[in-house]
């Protein structure tokens, strides 16, 4: 089979939906096969699936193992040589799936490429990065600068693309074992890219291909998991790929920035969180600690 398209679905039933439709609305010339695994949403998503795309095959997990984990079942249980990873907020633009497919079957060392992405009012959205640095992270989660990329018109070889839409050569991905499930949420696309150079693959950017995101329309139905999602990935990340000193500085950060959070909460008299986010950040840096941190070959760096 020449294609497997994986989409993780967690509460999102008309995103799933209008994925789905646009999935559906270009037929393919090749093998392909489609596979949604829900990670115990409670919405309706998995009868809805059933119901109205009844050609789907449908995985359901019993709780939420989060993104990577999710996306590793699929792709378990997946036939294609290659793998599109498509998140729920996303939809294709007709010609999307065969360009891409097209451009790995042009360029045999891609292990990963991406297409460009854009919001629903057409504006272009960042995709073909660089891998971050802590001072680059620094100006981000500061305010001082936002994501950005070029406005690239041809294909590119970049650091890394976004998993909100990404094809991946299935020789790469059982080559790697897929994503680091250790990434609940976030950051588990970097950490692929930057494992895919690291063996000796490629990862491109191709505009050709076209995708509307949402940017975060998954993500708004769960808006208390996903901040402490961000900072345990975020640990993980900079001790995966950077030195340890790298990684007390980013702690450092986030226990800043949780103080301001705190603080701004008392000024509004917004109710105190339950649960203690200082020992929270403490016990996933213990955690992450305990980690054996590779040296990949490009985009190292502090």
């Amino acid at each position: 089979m020449k294609l497997s398209i994986i989409i993780i679905s967690f509460n999102s039933l008309q995103l799933l939906r209008e994925c789905l439709r646009s999935l559906f609305a270009e037929p393919v010339d090749f093998d392909s096969e489609v596979i949604v695994v829900d990670n115990a949403s409670s919405d309706g998503s998995t009868d809805m699936v059933r119901a109205e795309f009844p050609q789907v095959q449908l995985l359901e997990n019993s709780e939420n193992v989060g993104f990577a984990a999710a996306n590793n079942i699929g792709a378990g249980r997946a036939r294609g040589q290659l793998l599109l990873l498509l998140n729920s907020d996303a939809q294709l633009t007709m010609g999307a799936v065969k360009e891409l497919v097209a451009f790995m079957e042009r360029q045999p060392a891609a292990g990963v490429s991406g297409p460009r992405l854009t919001y629903p009012d057409g504006a272009w959205q960042p995709n073909g990065l660089a891998f971050p640095t802590f001072w680059s992270w620094l100006a981000e989660v500061s305010g001082l600068t936002s994501q950005s990329s070029p406005k690239r018109l041809v294909p590119t070889p970049v650091d890394v693309v976004s998993g909100a839409c990404m094809m991946v050569r299935r020789a790469a991905w059982e080559a790697l074992g897929g994503f680091d499930d250790g990434f609940f949420f976030y950051w588990e696309d970097y950490d692929l890219c930057r494992r895919i150079w690291a063996h000796g693959w490629e990862v491109w950017y191709c505009p050709q291909a076209h995708i509307v995101h949402l940017a975060g329309g998954s993500s708004t139905l769960v808006r208390s998991m996903t901040r402490d999602a961000a900072s345990e990935s975020t640990l993980r990340y900079f001790r995966k790929h950077h030195s340890r000193c790298v990684l007390l500085a980013v702690l450092a950060v986030l226990v800043l920035r949780e103080i301001m959070r705190m603080g701004q909460g008392m000024v509004s008299r917004r109710k105190t969180p339950r649960h203690n986010p200082f020992a929270q950040l403490l016990s996933r840096f213990a955690a992450v600690q305990r980690l054996e941190a590779p040296h990949p070959k490009r985009g190292q760096g502090e």
